[in-house]
């Protein structure tokens, strides 16, 4: 499934998810208060934004979740907490002690209909961690009307689009001897052939 994501996505709409993301990665976040007011100090998260792992700088972050949420259906990253001199993934993630974040790459998510809640189980190196929704932000561009509880993407739309535009391509050259794809077509009514010559000049024109 990330290959065909990856693969069948990604690479076709790459020029356009390219500058979204550089877009995106200029937008410099900060909190205010409830009258807009810039706030000083900032909060934790926002020093977590701007400094998100060890790996990543802000910029990187912000340009990488563009990536992410325009290619795949949801994506998932999970929160650090610092623990005395150490970031710690996942635990009890506060206000106070959030300290970062990292991309959970293809996790296994489960849904418990009984609990209304989600787990995440991802593999590394043999070994398994599973984290749950308290430690774990899923992010979803669009809604998937046919699985509510799941994303949509717009490479996912534009995929689906484009091959429909080709079909209908196919189609429309059929009207052609030569094969020529028509970027659309006219249906021209007149009463007369003069009338329907006159009309076909003035749309030339």
């Amino acid at each position: 499934i990330m290959g065909y994501y990856r693969f069948g996505s990604y690479d076709n709409t790459f020029p356009n998810i390219s500058r979204i993301s550089e877009a995106i990665a200029e937008v410099l976040p900060y909190a205010v208060d409830a009258n807009g007011e810039r706030l000083s100090p900032q909060p934790r998260l926002i020093s977590a934004l701007y400094n998100p792992n060890a790996q990543m700088s802000g910029v990187e972050f912000f340009e990488t979740l563009a990536v992410m949420s325009l290619v795949f259906p949801t994506t998932y990253i999970l929160c650090w907490r610092q623990e005395g001199s150490r970031a710690v993934p996942g635990g009890n993630i506060t206000a106070d002690n959030i300290c970062g974040f990292t991309f959970l790459e293809n996790p296994e998510v489960k849904y418990d209909p009984r609990t209304g809640r989600k787990t995440y189980k991802t593999r590394s190196l043999g070994r398994v961690d599973t984290w749950s929704e308290d430690e774990v932000i899923e992010l979803s561009l669009n809604v998937n009307p046919y699985s509510l509880l799941d994303g949509y993407s717009p490479s996912m739309a534009a995929k689906k689009w484009s091959n429909t535009d080709d079909y209908i391509a196919d189609y429309q050259g059929g009207f052609f001897r030569n094969g020529a794809i028509p970027a659309g077509q006219f249906i021209i009514t007149a009463r007369s052939v003069e009338e329907f010559n006159e009309i076909v000049a003035e749309m030339q024109h």
